[in-house]
């Protein structure tokens, strides 16, 4: 197995973050002279299986050796080399894979609009339970915490792999905190996750009871749950909806790779959700949103697509696909335009405008609609 890793990448890796690496995933370290400078690592299982790490970059061959090590360890390990070095480049990290599965999806690559809703969507489902830990509730009026804000801008992306289109995102766990409990006036000591930790673990968790449930034919414990349920927010189960699961060739799975340096969560590391089971998921989001009448509001907005056809004047005219600025992240709605508006759509698209429009808006199954509208215009440059 070879693979060439970027000299500067390699400068970036201390040994230390290598050491506890392989300490975290069950290699054992050999007690050597000191004068060595190598540590020696070896599986208890299969003492044939070695590893040598240089603990001086005196060593002429120091980043060469550094790259064998990395090199034979993604072998041992059965991992990719660019997985260990997301690992340690990021130390402390959870990884939430978010795998999309359709047949225009196996050889790892997917429509653009298709692929920009997964990224949306992935980041949606994490920062809604990123609230739901912040402060559990059926549903959040309003997604403003500075916690919550600051800890996805922690969150990195990693890359997609072929089989399935991947959005890999990379969530930092930090250390865990020792908080000291008082038990009969002694003093005890209890670990509490960190608050990273809490959130991959309520991702998990939370897409693995919705799916309990809703095989069950026990949907109504969603939106009423009963004690040691946990509380899943009617957010949450938006976030899932905004996925581009449409038929039923498509399904979603999320898995967690969990940092082995940290102690392990009581959650599942992966949990499957079938295109059959976003109706309920849809109604237990619907009945989680607060009831609000239906009212005329105002939109900005961004046309990104046009679906319209030639009505008997030969004019263009219909179905437009409008990204809402103002809703929540990557909310696109449908609106239907008479030729004249539909014109200014087009105008818009081509110039990379933004419209300002005015109607109803509208959740559905499968998209979003502004109804009724009443004014369609382009906004002033």
């Amino acid at each position: 197995m070879t693979s060439a890793i970027d000299r500067e990448t390699l400068k970036r890796i201390g040994p230390i973050a290598l050491q506890r690496y392989a300490v975290a995933h069950g290699w054992e370290r050999k007690q050597l002279p000191e004068h060595f400078q190598i540590a020696l690592y070896r599986r208890p299982e299969n003492p044939r299986s070695e590893l040598v790490l240089p603990q001086s970059q005196d060593f002429g061959d120091y980043y060469d050796r550094v790259e064998d090590f990395i090199i034979n360890l993604a072998a041992f390990e059965g991992v990719s080399v660019r997985s260990i070095l997301n690992t340690v480049l990021n130390p402390h990290t959870d990884t939430l894979r978010f795998g999309y599965q359709a047949p225009e999806a196996k050889l790892g690559y997917v429509p653009f609009l298709t692929g920009i809703g997964l990224f949306d969507a992935a980041l949606r489902s994490i920062s809604t339970a990123t609230y739901d830990v912040v402060h559990p509730e059926k549903f959040h009026p309003r997604m403003s915490n500075p916690t919550a804000e600051a800890y996805i801008e922690s969150c990195r992306m990693g890359q997609t792999e072929v089989g399935s289109f991947v959005i890999s995102c990379i969530c930092p766990v930090e250390p865990t905190s020792q908080l000291p409990v008082m038990v009969d006036g002694a003093g005890l000591t209890e670990e509490e996750p960190s608050f990273g930790r809490k959130v991959t673990r309520q991702v998990m968790k939370s897409v693995a009871q919705i799916r309990e449930f809703v095989l069950a034919d026990q949907v109504d414990r969603l939106v009423n749950p009963e004690p040691g349920d946990i509380t899943i927010s009617g957010n949450f189960f938006e976030s899932l909806m905004a996925f581009p699961v449409e038929n039923e060739d498509s399904s979603l799975y999320i898995e967690a790779k969990w940092d082995k340096a940290v102690s392990q969560p009581d959650a599942p590391s992966r949990a499957d959700i079938r295109y059959d089971m976003f109706e309920s998921i849809d109604d237990v989001s619907r009945q989680l949103r607060p009831a609000k009448v239906s009212r005329e509001d105002r939109f900005i907005a961004k046309v990104v697509a046009l679906k319209g056809d030639v009505n008997p004047q030969e004019r263009m005219e219909g179905d437009v696909i409008l990204l809402l600025l103002h809703m929540d992240a990557g909310v696109k709605a449908r609106i239907t335009l008479s030729a004249d508006d539909y014109a200014i759509a087009g105008q818009a698209h081509m110039s990379n405008r933004y419209v300002s429009v005015t109607g109803i808006f509208s959740r559905f199954r499968k998209s979003n609609v502004i109804e009724q509208y009443t004014s369609f215009a382009l906004m002033p440059e």
